[in-house]
């Protein structure tokens, strides 16, 4: 049976549980203290740990009407000794999947080659802009120009100096109550061939690219993220990201 120290000592009015609530991974109490205003109480000393394994969280300190109240929160994992609303181990999961456009050159494009073939000039690149023709010998578009002259055979790729390609993040968290879990630090910035939580997303001609971890603690819940970007078509330059 969990308990707490309840009694007035160490120069305070009155002591009490303000708040106990089980999370899904941990329970959080917080134990409030009230002073009167003089002498100043020392907040850091005689603390009011409860009778079973906690941690402490935080400390917060006001002021009102002539008392100091000091609030002591603390939180323990799992069942928190028993009774009193704990919560069993365990672990949680998240995903998440974002996608995006990106503005790109359209010389970077994968099909730039069969564009240049079909659309560009003899010349077809200079300082990197590709050199268009205006019209077609077959195919194209009919239209005006912005003069209004009849235009027939129009290339539909005249000044065009960008697309937008596909992209994609991935992240993954999980909260525990442990320690250890290998985020793989020597893997960040290459070609990922799995993930440390959960499992990536396939994508047909693409891979993913492992940018990066983190990992917060919170009392005794640990929680671990890992980011991935997705490529483009053909996936990530193995010479480079290997």
């Amino acid at each position: 049976m969990q308990s707490f120290n309840n009694t007035a000592q160490g120069g305070h009015l009155r002591q009490y549980v303000s708040r106990d609530t089980t999370k899904r991974l941990y329970r959080e109490i917080v134990i409030t203290r009230l002073y009167r205003a003089h002498p100043f109480p020392s907040i850091t000393s005689n603390i009011p740990w409860p009778d079973f394994g906690v941690g402490l969280t935080g400390i917060q300190a006001s002021y009102q009407d002539g008392f100091y109240r000091v609030d002591y929160t603390f939180q323990t994992a799992g069942s928190g000794g028993g009774g009193g609303g704990g919560v069993g181990g365990g672990q949680d999961e998240t995903y998440e999947l974002a996608g995006s456009l990106t503005q790109e050159p359209i010389t970077s494009h994968p099909k730039i080659g069969t564009m240049l073939s079909f659309y560009a000039k003899p010349g077809r690149v200079k300082d990197g802009k590709v050199l268009w023709k205006e019209t077609l010998e077959n195919g194209g578009t009919n239209g005006t120009d912005l003069d209004g002259n009849a235009i027939t055979n129009a290339n539909p790729f005249a000044n065009v100096d960008s697309y937008l390609e596909v992209g994609a993040t991935f992240s993954a968290s999980k909260t525990v109550t442990h320690r250890g879990l290998n985020l793989n630090l020597l893997g960040i910035g290459k070609i990922a061939t799995g993930s440390p939580i959960g499992t990536l997303p396939t994508q047909d001609g693409r891979n993913w690219l492992y940018a990066g971890c983190s990992m917060q603690q919170r009392g005794y819940a640990y929680t671990y993220t890992v980011k991935f970007l997705l490529s483009g078509p053909g996936g990530w330059n193995k010479e480079i990201y290997t």
